[in-house]
């Protein structure tokens, strides 16, 4: 499957625009898949923004590590 951004929300918003947040994300994706780098390519997601997902059951943490104009990359935590 593929990111779908409906299933994308807002845990915890900074006090600038500059600040990073906390974004929460489930998917039916295994973790492997989410892992890809770019998986969350069309993301409204900032450089250093962590995300917390539920991928097909499993946990996962990961921060956003690099936004090209192409990709979006990501390094897991757990």
């Amino acid at each position: 499957m593929a990111f779908n951004s409906s299933k994308l929300s807002i845990q915890t918003i900074g006090i600038t625009e500059a600040d990073t947040r906390v974004l929460g994300y489930i998917t039916s994706d295994a973790l492997v898949t989410v892992k890809a780098s770019g998986y969350f390519n069309g993301a409204a997601i900032r450089l250093g923004d962590s995300i917390n997902a539920v991928c097909n059951g499993v946990q996962a943490e990961f921060q956003v590590s690099g936004i090209s104009p192409a990709t979006v990359v990501t390094n897991t935590q757990t």
